[in-house]
C-alpha cells in the first residue's frame, strides 16, 4: 500500500508538472497543413497586415513545472507551425504564485507538495493571406463535424505468447483514451515454487495518454486500470487456482504514423495491484500473486 501511495503521489506531480495548450480555431471547419517556419509579434507596430487570425493558442506551465517564459514561447511556436500559422501575436503573458500544499503521509507524517510560481501565455496564430489563396485548393481541408481522431491495432507481441490482443483509441490533439484486451500466456520465467502454465484469462486495460511533442504522435504517458482474470497450476496436480485483481498501470510509449491510414504503437506499461487477492490456493499449495507486473504493446493498425 505504501508503494501504491508513493506511485499515486508521484503521478499526481507528473500531470501537475506538465505545460499544456488549448487552442480554438477560429474556423473549425477549415485546417492547413504545418508551416515550415512561425515567427513572434510583440507589439501591434510589428503586425503584418496581410496576415489573418486563424486560431487563439493558450500555453500553461503549472506551478510544479517550473518551465521559463521562453520554454512556454517554444511550445508555443510548435503548436503555431503544426496548425499552419506563420507567425503568432503574443496577446498577455501572466504568471502567478502558488504556495505549497500539505498532506498527511501513509505513517502519519507530514507530506509537503511544493508551489511555484503558474505562468501563461495567449498568443494570435496568424497565417499570411496569400498563402491562404494559393493553397486553398491543395492545403486546406473540409472537417464537417470530425473532432475526434481514432484508431484499432494488433498487438504483434501476443501470437508469441500463444494468445491475442487489440487495442483500439479516440483521441484530440494531445489526449487520447485507449482500451486494450488481451488473453496470453504467462511467460515461464515468470513461474517459480512449482506452479506453471500461468495464464491472463482476460484483461482489459482502460488508459489516457498524453503526448509530448506533437498530436497524436510521438512520444507519450499515461495512466489508467487493468481489470484481469488469471488462473495457475502446478506441477504436482492436475487443478487450477484462479484469481482476479484490479491494477493501477503506468505507461510510456511512441506512436509513429506510417502514413495517413496506418500506424506501429510501442507501450511499455507498470501495473501495480490496487485490489486483488493475497493468496490463492492451487490443489492443497498457497500461491502468492505478484503485485507487480509489465505490459508491453507492439500494435500495428489503422487509423480512421
Amino acid at each position: 500500500m505504501r508503494l501504491q501511495l508513493l506511485v499515486l503521489i508521484s503521478l499526481h506531480i507528473l500531470l501537475n508538472a506538465c505545460m499544456h495548450t488549448d487552442i480554438l480555431h477560429l474556423d473549425p471547419q477549415v485546417t492547413y497543413e504545418p508551416s515550415s517556419g512561425t515567427s513572434f509579434i510583440f507589439s501591434a507596430e510589428g503586425a503584418d497586415e496581410n496576415l489573418k487570425p486563424i486560431a487563439i493558442i493558450e500555453v500553461t506551465s503549472p506551478s510544479l513545472g517550473s518551465h521559463s517564459r521562453t520554454k512556454i514561447l517554444e511550445r508555443m511556436r510548435d503548436e503555431a507551425q503544426t496548425i499552419g500559422a506563420d507567425a503568432v501575436f503574443v496577446v498577455t503573458s501572466s504568471q502567478q504564485y502558488v504556495p505549497p500544499t500539505y498532506t498527511s503521509n501513509i505513517d502519519g507524517s507530514l507530506l509537503t507538495i511544493p508551489g511555484g510560481f503558474e505562468r501563461s501565455m495567449l498568443g494570435i496564430a496568424l497565417r499570411h493571406k496569400d498563402r491562404i489563396g494559393l493553397e486553398e485548393p491543395q492545403l486546406m481541408q473540409s472537417r464537417p463535424g470530425v473532432l475526434i481522431n481514432g484508431g484499432l491495432s494488433f498487438n504483434l507481441l501476443s501470437p508469441f505468447l500463444s494468445g491475442y490482443g487489440f487495442s483500439g483509441w479516440l483521441g484530440r490533439n494531445r489526449f487520447r483514451a485507449a482500451i486494450d484486451y488481451y488473453e496470453v500466456n504467462i511467460p515461464k520465467a515468470m513461474s517459480r515454487d512449482g506452479f506453471n502454465e500461468g495464464k491472463v484469462e482476460n484483461a482489459i486495460r482502460i488508459t489516457f495518454d498524453y503526448f509530448l511533442l506533437d498530436n497524436l504522435a510521438g512520444p507519450y504517458f499515461g495512466t489508467g486500470l487493468q481489470f484481469a482474470n488469471y488462473s495457475s497450476g502446478h506441477v504436482d496436480t492436475i487443478e487450477r487456482g484462479e484469481w482476479e485483481s484490479i491494477d493501477l498501470t503506468m505507461s510510456f510509449g511512441y506512436k509513429l504514423n506510417l502514413s495517413q491510414n496506418f500506424h506501429l504503437d510501442t507501450r511499455l506499461a507498470l501495473d501495480l495491484v490496487l485490489f486483488g487477492e493475497e493468496y490463492i490456493r492451487v490443489g492443497g499449495r498457497r500461491m502468492y500473486p505478484d503485485e507487480a507486473k509489465v505490459y508491453g504493446l507492439v500494435g500495428l493498425g489503422l487509423n480512421f
